[in-house]
């Protein structure tokens, strides 16, 4: 039964991906975002403005003058689930330095609101996590498979898109070579 279960998370994963990747082209074509912003390396990173669990808002613009490292996650992915370790250790070293931290749980994919609550105490996470309830910012990131993740300069240029978990020592090393 647990063996159907991840077999039936992975197969959704590729055919996300499947779908994205056939698409990409189409989507472009149809964009509306202003010229030089998108959701590709060398391109300016969209803004967004989401809530926390809070309520508090956060957007990218307000951390202009920053690197930042935005993850599309859900709590059930188990990719996901097996990043988010190296993602608060990375936080926890780092958040003293000019990097911030940008969580975007997939909340239009969760069961509710509790059960990223319940995740996020049981793995003690200590960043912000803000919610994309309708999904319209993972569509414009074109994060269809998770994680997806993205390292965003001072300026607001994309440096790097990562599909799939990332480790703090892989974070170390783009975020160090950022400042080179």
């Amino acid at each position: 039964m647990k063996e159907k279960m991840i077999m039936s998370l992975i197969m959704f994963s590729i055919g996300l991906f499947l779908i994205g990747h056939f698409s990409e082209d189409r989507e472009k074509q149809t964009s509306t975002a202003p010229e030089g912003v998108g959701h590709l390396p060398g391109q300016r990173a969209p803004d967004f403005r989401l809530k926390t669990d809070g309520g508090e808002e956060l957007s990218l613009a307000d951390l202009k003058g920053k690197h930042v490292f935005i993850n599309f996650w859900a709590s059930w992915c188990p990719p996901c689930r097996a990043e988010m370790p190296h993602i608060q250790n990375f936080f926890e070293e780092n958040k003293e330095e000019n990097i911030a931290l940008l969580s975007v749980n997939l909340l239009h994919l969760e069961k509710n609101k509790e059960a990223v609550r319940t995740f996020s105490k049981q793995n003690e996470l200590s960043f912000p996590i803000v919610f994309d309830e309708t999904g319209e910012v993972s569509n414009t990131y074109q994060a269809q498979t998770i994680p997806t993740s993205y390292v965003v300069d001072k300026e607001g240029v994309i440096r790097h898109k990562i599909v799939g978990p990332v480790s703090k020592e892989r974070l170390r090393r783009i975020f160090t070579e950022l400042d080179e």
